[in-house]
């Protein structure tokens, strides 16, 4: 929360002096919250903005607008998705500054953005099939999906602790993998119709 404050030093001065600012467990869940969805807003941004360091830009200042209205956040809404709105915003004020670097017409800029936004509504979709799906996974399948790609442990690490050879460990996540694609494919699917 500290590099996140001095990031934003000024806009967090007049957000003491202009608005109430989270304290304690609010900014312990707004850091939080950030962290956990920082990755997403900024993608989002990155398929909007060609320049990689005017991207950055864009995301630390929609961050600062973050901290600053996020007493206005609704607590169990999705922050993401609040996130991106703002970078959105941020993004049209960006293009207005810099009219004539724009590398496509406005009307092009909305068909991007509406491609951009409805992919990300899609990997976010994605994002909470995989998760019911893993949820319906038995603890020793769960626990295998965790050692190796959470914990980023080797095979043959999980092989040794298993008492088990690398090729059962290789098949078994094999079998998993094709199990919770085939799951997410359904659980997508069912929520269309």
């Amino acid at each position: 929360m500290d590099m996140f404050r001095h990031s934003c030093a000024t806009s967090f001065e007049e957000s003491q002096r202009n608005v109430a600012v989270p304290h304690g467990e609010k900014a312990d869940m707004f850091s939080a919250l950030l962290m956990a969805n920082q990755r997403k807003i900024h993608s989002y941004i990155l398929s909007l903005v060609p320049n990689f360091s005017d991207a950055e830009e864009i995301l630390q200042e929609t961050v600062c607008i973050m901290w600053r209205k996020f007493d206005q956040f609704e607590l169990g809404s999705n922050f993401d998705s609040w996130g991106v709105k703002i970078a959105y915003y941020n993004i049209l004020s960006y293009r207005k500054k810099h009219r004539r670097e724009a590398c496509f017409s406005d009307a092009v800029f909305r068909e991007i953005a509406d491609v951009s936004q409805e992919k990300y509504r899609t990997v976010d979709r994605r994002m909470e099939a995989m998760r019911a799906c893993i949820k319906k996974l038995d603890a020793e399948d769960r626990g295998l999906l965790k050692a190796r790609y959470e914990w980023s442990n080797s095979v043959e690490s999980i092989a040794l602790r298993m008492n088990r050879s690398s090729k059962f460990v290789y098949k078994r996540l094999s079998q998993i993998i094709r199990g919770l694609y085939g799951s997410v494919l359904r659980t997508m699917q069912d929520d269309d119709l």
